[in-house]
């Protein structure tokens, strides 16, 4: 608004000011969330509080920094040779990775299922939808444990395994 007000105001007949730039600006919201690192102790706490698939999916999410849903959705076709390619990005342009070592062995020792295209899936052999929620889950009880033992784990989200794959 304020730079249709700047062109109009070289008209004649206008008023010489932009009364856009006389209006207050509004504040712009804190971040939600800054990400904080916390030890390799505490994220071994979360980790051994996973099994099964689930525990696979987030541990190859802190190996290759994918996104949740990259993951979740990812295909058995498209995670062969070494590499996994994600089509479903959030920019909409496909990517590809290499796996680590550990990453790939994680990726070949997933079962496969008759019938599920997914690389990591649920009991119902589909893909998970509650990753973040399960997520949660789990660092809910690894920190009542952890409290249980006098002790405090950093706060982390499943995003956060994208940073700390990152900073690795």
């Amino acid at each position: 608004i304020s730079g249709i007000a700047d062109h109009v105001r070289e008209l004649d007949g206008w008023p010489e000011i932009n009364p856009v730039r006389l209006l207050a600006k509004k504040p712009r919201k804190p971040a939600k969330w800054v990400y904080t690192r916390p030890p390799p102790a505490d994220i071994e706490a979360y980790f051994a509080r996973m099994q099964g698939t689930f525990g696979d999916l987030c541990r190859v999410a802190l190996l290759c920094g994918a996104r949740k849903d990259e993951l979740a959705y990812l295909h058995r076709d498209h995670a062969v040779g070494g590499k996994a390619t994600f089509h479903d990005t959030k920019s909409g342009i496909p990517r590809t990775i290499p796996w680590t070592p550990e990453a790939r062995a994680i990726v070949d020792r997933q079962p496969l299922v008759h019938g599920s295209p997914y690389l990591f899936h649920t009991r119902a052999h589909g893909p998970y939808k509650r990753v973040t929620e399960m997520w949660r889950e789990v660092v809910l009880r690894a920190q009542s444990m952890a409290q249980k033992q006098g002790r405090r784990l950093t706060r982390m989200r499943f995003h956060d395994l994208r940073h700390e794959y990152a900073i690795r």
